[in-house]
């Protein structure tokens, strides 16, 4: 075990991100540095409770600055904080920047004590440099650990039988929260009517939540008509995949009327796309992963018709960059033509001409593929950051934190039984388990530990880092 004090990493939202927040664990503990998870709620009492040497953020967004500037002022003075961004590859500059300064969520992003970023891609380092969001100093061009499980070979095995992939990303009516007794639509639609005054990254210009709303709905409807033709008409089987902040169970009444239906997100995403011979997906960046792995995406987004640009006219949203990757049937039919030839393997990964174009963008956005799995990078980095931390950063020890240290501890202590009794009481524990992670995830840390495991086999050897390094 290396001499040092821990490396805290938060874990943004289970459902997204633990597959590779684990991985840059299991590469941490194998080079012998000690590693604490914690998850958004628990975070900064962990901070008292272990005195981290690198304290892992989400986002520059997530950070908050408003809410917790002065408490990462104060965390400077002893660790080191690293930011792993869990939304790195939109395809717009003006988007980009919005989200890692905090103006997306109308706050103020914490940059000036970050002694690293971990970016995605090229593209995304070079624009929020060139706006001195983040200097060269703080950035580290890494990829996402979220497609290592990607650049492991085609295995054998698996379920026998392909499914149909639908990604659905209904929020805005769907939303998990609403599980929640204390909380329901007309909620949402209160905490959202401040949330446009011009802003474009989220809404178009003059337009609002009930937009989004309508978008969801009539997308929705499509759905709904695609996924009866499929298990009917097709008798095949049917994976529908909801969003992270989605209600799983909000897709139930499907499995009522189709035997070959299935609605689940605890599946990992990398598990999921070599499940599936095709994935159905408006627009969103999961198709990203699919078209890596050289599954091709089906939109139904023509078939909303131009009613549709009535309501959301922002490009970054119904038609960004990795768009043109995808099959866009104008139709019901030809949309059941697309999947019928996609189950039969007759259906091209992508449209004619854009597979050097794909190499392009996965490159410049998510630096894929790499020479080595991005949460090895980026496990290294955080070995070093520590080690320096260690060194060079004594913890504080001031009056005024000794005093208080005990009162921090015990309600550190107390902060996760209580946040649970909560959520139990509001009959909203089951969401809560697939938003926030807890150490009890003990399926997470076996599927991740093999697919850490088959990376280490083909990239570092069985001996592994310490011996390597020894």
């Amino acid at each position: 075990m290396i001499k040092c004090r821990p490396i805290l990493i938060m874990v943004d939202n289970r459902t997204r991100d633990i597959e590779g927040i684990l991985l840059i664990y299991y590469w941490l503990k194998d080079m012998g540095y000690p590693v604490v998870l914690s998850n958004q709620i628990n975070w900064k009492d962990k901070c008292f409770l272990h005195n981290p040497s690198v304290v892992v953020l989400s986002s520059a967004i997530t950070v908050y600055g408003s809410v917790y500037g002065a408490f990462l002022d104060f965390l400077t003075r002893y660790s080191k904080i690293a930011i792993l961004p869990q939304e790195g590859a939109i395809p717009k500059k003006d988007c980009m920047n919005a989200l890692f300064t905090g103006k997306f969520e109308h706050d103020v992003a914490y940059t000036k004590g970050v002694s690293r970023i971990f970016m995605w891609g090229d593209q995304t380092r070079q624009w929020i440099e060139e706006e001195n969001i983040f200097n060269p100093s703080q950035t580290m061009v890494t990829g996402t650990p979220r497609f290592d499980a990607l650049m492991l070979e085609r295995e054998e095995g698996g379920r026998a039988e392909k499914h149909i992939g639908f990604a659905t990303s209904h929020t805005h009516i769907n939303c998990y929260t609403f599980a929640n007794r204390s909380d329901n639509f007309m909620t949402h639609l209160d905490y959202r009517k401040d949330s446009s005054n011009g802003v474009e990254n989220y809404y178009s210009q003059d337009r609002h939540w009930e937009d989004w709303i309508w978008y969801n709905c009539a997308a929705f409807r499509y759905e709904c008509e695609l996924i009866k033709r499929c298990a009917v008409d097709l008798k095949a089987a049917i994976s529908l995949r909801p969003a992270p902040f989605e209600l799983v169970e909000g897709y139930n009444f499907f499995k009522d009327k189709y035997k070959n239906f299935e609605s689940r997100n605890d599946y990992y995403l990398s598990e999921w796309v070599k499940d599936i011979f095709c994935m159905i997906v408006y627009v969103s960046t999961v198709a990203v992963s699919a078209l890596a792995y050289g599954v091709p995406v089906i939109s139904p987004l023509k078939l909303l018709g131009e009613r549709l640009y009535d309501h959301i006219k922002l490009d970054q949203l119904i038609s960004p960059y990795f768009s043109r990757f995808f099959h866009f049937p104008q139709n019901l039919d030809e949309a059941l033509d697309m999947i019928r030839s996609a189950k039969a393997g007759e259906l091209p990964a992508l449209p004619e001409g854009k597979k050097d174009d794909l190499g392009r963008y996965l490159k410049s956005y998510y630096d894929f593929p790499r020479q080595e799995p991005s949460s090895l990078t980026i496990a290294r980095e955080l070995g070093r950051l520590a080690e320096e931390a260690s060194r060079e950063l004594a913890p504080v020890l001031e009056p005024n934190v000794l005093k208080n240290i005990f009162y921090r501890r015990a309600r550190a202590l107390l902060k996760d039984p209580y946040h649970i009794a909560m959520n139990i009481k509001n009959g909203s524990f089951k969401s809560m388990q697939r938003y926030h992670f807890y150490p009890w995830h003990l399926a997470d840390f076996i599927k991740t530990r093999d697919i850490w495991r088959k990376l280490r086999s083909r990239y570092i050897g069985a001996e592994g880092l310490i011996k390597q390094n020894g």
